[in-house]
């Protein structure tokens, strides 16, 4: 399944036009569309395919609706159909994966990131370290684990 981001960022497309070429994929090919109404959209495989025949079509100078148009025609025959859209089953572009693999990355740097912070605040937790702010200053009070109980639920948020 892909997500409106995806689609967006595999097309190039604004927000705006991504969800209104999946609207439109709804509204002519419903099962290739999951969610709406107030759900994420997620568009299937086929959907995909679709929305890529789509997207050639106006690279080939059509406009929009001309394209749209085109392409139920296109499915409406189904020797056409054949020739001109592939459907994908295991085969996804290489600038997709491209995409997907850094954002995959990015999430592993998060991850890390925020497990050391976690890691941090359970060490100093433990320790029953506690910050105290004194005229501008931190500074650290060692505290026993019920002293650090007791301050987390009488200080005030």
């Amino acid at each position: 399944m892909h997500a409106l981001k995806d689609l967006q960022e595999y097309f190039s497309w604004s927000y705006v036009q991504a969800r209104d070429r999946v609207i439109w994929l709804q509204d002519n090919f419903t099962s290739e569309v999951k969610g709406g109404k107030n759900r994420k959209y997620q568009v299937t495989d086929n959907g995909f395919a679709y929305l890529e025949r789509l997207h050639q079509l106006e690279q080939s100078n059509q406009d929009l609706k001309s394209a749209q148009n085109q392409l139920l025609k296109e499915v409406k025959n189904p020797e056409e159909e054949s020739k001109k859209i592939k459907v994908k089953s295991d085969k996804i572009g290489p600038k997709y994966v491209e995409l997907l693999e850094q954002r995959v990355e990015e999430l592993k740097e998060d991850k890390y990131r925020l497990q050391e912070k976690v890691d941090n605040l359970e060490q100093r937790l433990i320790k029953g370290e506690v910050e105290e702010k004194k005229e501008g200053k931190e500074e650290f009070k060692e505290l026993g684990l019920i002293q650090v109980i007791k301050k987390w639920f009488t200080t005030k948020t």
